[in-house]
């Protein structure tokens, strides 16, 4: 995954868009820069993960262990801790905090190194998503839907006549530009950490493409596999700004029976500017795929001042139980 990752920021980094630019001083690589990687989860463990770029034509990497890294919290200083092995839930080599931050809170990042150039970064948390009205109701699916769904699953088939329609109302502020995520969880009864994450939702709102400013992609693809497993459906107020938003999707319905019960859940989530962009970008070199031939530019974005990278943050998350009527 972050070998994954590295390249694909690295082709962003090099690519040429009209849209966002990036300093011409990663042509000029004699040295390497720090590659900053980091999603900040509030309630959850905050990880950040350095690494060193090799200059082009070269083999020498600079070492990454000598590197030093200091957070502030609103001009707080931050204890990051570094870990010194491999847990299962911490990588090792990455720094840490388990500290919690608030909505609003401005998180900057620096790090200095004897061989590479500094580099420093900023991030706020969002806001919590705004109060909202769910409504669940059990339908028959229909074939477009059926088909629509199969697909977007990777071609599984689902063998349900029944279908549940979730429809979501918020209210959005217009002083500001928001972007928002969900995910639609069914939990297993029969097995009390048993989950499923309802990928890739059919939108019966808004088609899932670029233009209609809908993104549904795995979080973990652009900063690694810390946040969800599944996919996550993000989306822009673009076309509802200062609105009240209404979405509606369908998602599989699944009968109790003698052995399973099940139930379902929404969460809901906002994401700071930095993690948005850098969805885009990363949506965009997905799509594009002439970029796979080197005859497409596609958006590079980094938030990374003076190396490459993301560092970004989301809300905490809003937990909506989901009851079917």
């Amino acid at each position: 995954m972050r070998v994954r990752l590295y390249m694909m920021l690295l082709l962003l980094s090099a690519a040429v868009s009209c849209e966002y630019t990036l300093d011409t001083y990663l042509c000029e690589d004699e040295t390497g820069y720090i590659y900053l990687q980091g999603l900040v989860v509030p309630g959850d463990t905050t990880i950040v993960s350095l690494y060193s770029t090799v200059p082009v034509g070269q083999t020498r990497q600079a070492d990454i262990g000598k590197a030093q890294i200091h957070m502030t919290a609103d001009g707080r200083e931050v204890l990051l801790e570094k870990s010194d092995r491999n847990t299962g839930t911490l990588p090792e080599g990455v720094f840490y905090t388990s500290e919690s931050f608030s909505p609003g809170c401005r998180l900057e990042i620096t790090v200095s190194h004897p061989d590479l150039p500094s580099v420093r970064t900023v991030t706020e948390v969002p806001d919590m998503f705004p109060e909202c009205s769910v409504e669940v109701r059990k339908i028959a699916m229909s074939t477009q839907e059926y088909l629509a769904m199969s697909d977007m699953n990777g071609g599984s088939t689902y063998h349900h006549s029944e279908a549940l329609r979730v429809r979501l109302e918020f209210q959005d502020d217009p002083s500001r530009k928001d972007y928002y995520g969900l995910r639609i969880i069914r939990d297993n009864g029969f097995f009390p950490h048993s989950q499923y994450y309802v990928s890739d939702p059919f939108d019966n709102s808004l088609s899932v493409n670029m233009e209609n400013h809908i993104m549904i992609l795995s979080p973990g693809d652009v900063f690694g596999p810390s946040m969800y497993d599944r996919s996550t459906v993000i989306f822009s107020d673009e076309d509802f700004d200062g609105k009240t938003a209404v979405k509606e999707y369908i998602v599989p319905f699944f009968k109790d029976d003698e052995k399973w019960t099940y139930t379902y859940r929404m969460e809901l989530i906002k994401l700071s500017d930095e993690f948005w962009r850098c969805s885009e970008a990363y949506m965009n070199y997905c799509l594009n795929v002439m970029n796979y031939y080197g005859q497409a530019s596609i958006y590079p974005y980094t938030n990374i001042i003076g190396g490459i990278g993301a560092f970004g943050a989301i809300s905490p998350v809003t937990v909506i139980p989901l009851e079917i009527r």
